[in-house]
């Protein structure tokens, strides 16, 4: 009995000190926009910022970043991670702000003198100094209101406030690796993806999105298994819980849904080898 006392202690111990693993995440998008008539623009592995009249340069940075595997996940923090290569030569800092972008759009689509459409709320406002190097910058705040569907994610535009000079970056075009921007993060329930080597498991669910009917989700599993699924709402609220076997291969799992109003709700689909989140629209 003091042994099986023991080994339970000593589990949750580990548990307990367990550190949560940190995800890094690369831009799917990023790119510098210049209104002005100055006509620089940086080469593809850079991003420029700054708004400074009397050489019209109007520079703005916009970066986007591809969060749907995290959906329906809670963030513990969130830090937008730059390098700063290059600062205006008088030394003048580079204030800033981050704006959510309110319009979709495409680094090899987007024109690179047109501005894009933002908000008017800032979520962070990094500074800029002749201090070279990197900038951690936290917006955790605009990534979770990403991840619970509350605005859509189009990415956020990194704009110099009026009067200031250039600050530089490296992109995620940069040559070195090291030096291009991310993301870290941890969500307060772990790495949303499964040990490929064990279950490798995808799934989708349709149709999504659902009119005031059952929806099926649909799993592609390497082995036999037992898969838990949790039905939220964009707050958090379990609307159901149940857990359904299924075999290699291919399974369809009917979601009932006729008794639940439109709106957003994520759909968590766990196993003892991991997990993922999926959006689920009912109209």
């Amino acid at each position: 009995m003091k042994k099986f006392y023991f080994t339970m202690a000593f589990m949750l111990l580990a548990l307990l000190t367990t550190k949560a693993q940190e995800i890094t995440l690369a831009p799917s998008d990023d790119m510098t926009v210049n209104s002005g008539s100055s006509g620089m623009f940086p080469p593809d592995d850079q991003l420029w910022i700054a708004t400074w009249s009397p050489m019209q340069n109007y520079h703005q940075v916009y970066i986007k970043f591809d969060l749907s595997e995290y959906e329906g996940q809670t963030l513990k923090y969130a830090t937008l991670n730059l390098n700063q290569f290059f600062h205006a030569p008088d030394g003048s800092p580079t204030p800033s702000n981050i704006f959510a972008i309110a319009e979709n759009w495409s680094e090899s689509t987007w024109p690179s003198n047109t501005n894009i459409t933002y908000g008017e709320e800032s979520y962070a406002n990094p500074e800029f100094t002749e201090k070279l190097g990197w900038y951690e910058i936290d917006i955790t705040d605009l990534v979770n209101e990403w991840l619970s569907g509350e605005r859509e994610n189009y990415g956020f535009a990194l704009i110099a406030n009026s009067g200031t000079k250039f600050a530089e970056f490296y992109s995620k075009e940069a040559t070195d690796e090291s030096l291009r921007p991310f993301l870290a993060f941890e969500t307060t329930s772990g790495v949303g993806t499964f040990d490929a080597g064990q279950a490798n498991i995808s799934c989708n669910i349709y149709p999504n999105p659902a009119i005031n009917q059952n929806t099926n989700i649909c799993i592609s599993a390497a082995i036999a298994q037992t898969v838990y699924i949790t039905l939220n709402d964009m707050h958090g609220k379990t609307i159901s819980y149940f857990n359904s076997a299924i075999n290699a291969g291919q399974s369809k799992i009917e979601l009932p849904i006729e008794n639940l109003q439109a709106g957003i709700y994520f759909v968590r689909i766990e196993t003892p080898h991991g997990f993922l989140n999926k959006k689920l629209v009912i109209n």
